[in-house]
């Protein structure tokens, strides 16, 4: 759906970094005032993909990882950026599944694509669930920055060990409440 108040116009390249590029979009109102909104976008990144693994006894898989921007520690979702060419966005989900968690899953299925932060940039984000996850590996996979501790929860309690979670100070990634909210849409059919 088209806005009809707001037209974009030139982007401009105001830096571009190794992983990210800061981006001037002019925008023009209805009215013909014209403005400059700034943006951030990942350089060579086709997909971004988080899967919520879900193991056959109703364990959910998450992880916790210290954050650099927000100086703290997350609880998340494994998640990955496709940054090779013509990826498949089911094999970003493996890799992920497979390097952050130790765990591979056969049965996984898309649930809704995101904006991470829409107020900074155009990036996306698909969610996925992966049903009946195996445990495959101990072996960490981890980039070497990546600190990821593997966390695994009940579902029968998942909200209330995130809310102790977040009364301790960890922050919870919100496509981890929204993939739960799937979740439970999925097992109430």
């Amino acid at each position: 759906m088209k806005n009809s108040k707001i037209e974009l116009g030139a982007q401009t390249l105001v830096h571009e970094g190794r992983f990210l590029s800061y981006l001037h979009q002019e925008f023009i109102w209805i009215n013909w005032k014209v403005g400059n909104y700034e943006m951030i976008v990942r350089n060579k990144v086709n997909d971004i993909i988080a899967v919520l693994p879900v193991t056959s006894d109703n364990k959910v898989i998450l992880i916790k990882q210290f954050r650099i921007p927000l100086a703290r520690d997350v609880i998340e979702v494994p998640a990955g950026l496709g940054d090779k060419p013509n990826e498949n966005p089911l094999a970003i989900l493996d890799r992920e599944l497979k390097e952050e968690v130790w765990y591979e899953s056969d049965n996984a299925i898309f649930c809704f694509e995101s904006p991470t932060s829409s107020g900074l940039t155009n990036e996306t984000c698909k969610c996925y669930i992966a049903f009946d996850c195996k445990k495959v590996t101990e072996e960490l996979a981890h980039e070497w920055a990546e600190q990821i501790e593997v966390l695994e929860f009940d579902l029968d309690n998942i909200f209330e060990e995130l809310d102790k979670l977040n009364q301790q100070w960890f922050m919870i990634w919100s496509k981890v409440y929204g993939l739960l909210f799937w979740l439970d849409k999925l097992k109430k059919k």
